[in-house]
């Protein structure tokens, strides 16, 4: 047996911001006066959908709503707001929530031009610094010799 669908909501041109603007390209003094550019804007989702190929706006406009609806960024909203009026935005919610524990994160940071796991970089650093680890005392040392370096040369630099 057949699941009937249902409509749960319908986005219009109400729904959206339309800009005219003047296409620019070929076409000359025509093309200048024209406003048959159209950029169609989603309020609620933020997606944007654009045309200007055509010299006809209705055109414009049609092919503009198609790439705004056919955007990632609407296909999200319209997911979520399908799930919401579905009832199912909680178990959403909660999904993520479960999956963003801290014992299901990794946590990487930089070290040394490697990546290394937080916790073994915060004992690395640490260990470097109670220590006096040679490689980072020359790594300090270096960076000070290099500032000097570049404030000895703008003291000799002649004024402009």
């Amino acid at each position: 047996m057949k699941k009937e669908r249902q409509l749960l909501f319908s986005v219009t041109l109400a729904d959206c911001r339309v800009e005219t603007f003047r296409a620019g390209g070929k076409g000359g003094q025509h093309q200048n006066k024209t406003e048959s550019g159209v950029r169609i804007r989603h309020l609620a989702s933020g997606a944007v959908g654009e045309c200007r190929e055509h010299r006809s706006q209705h055109q414009n406009k049609k092919i503009a709503f198609l790439r705004m609806i056919q955007s990632e960024k609407f296909r999200k909203w319209h997911r979520l707001e399908c799930a919401r009026r579905l009832g199912r935005l909680a178990e959403i919610e909660r999904e993520v929530e479960r999956m963003m524990r801290p014992e299901n994160l990794r946590v990487e940071v930089r070290v040394n031009g490697r990546w290394v796991d937080e916790s073994a970089a915060a004992g690395a650093i640490s260990g470097a610094e109670g220590e006096g680890n040679d490689e980072s005392a020359a790594c300090a040392g270096a960076i000070a010799e290099s500032n000097a370096e570049k404030e000895l040369a703008r003291e000799e630099a002649p004024e402009r």
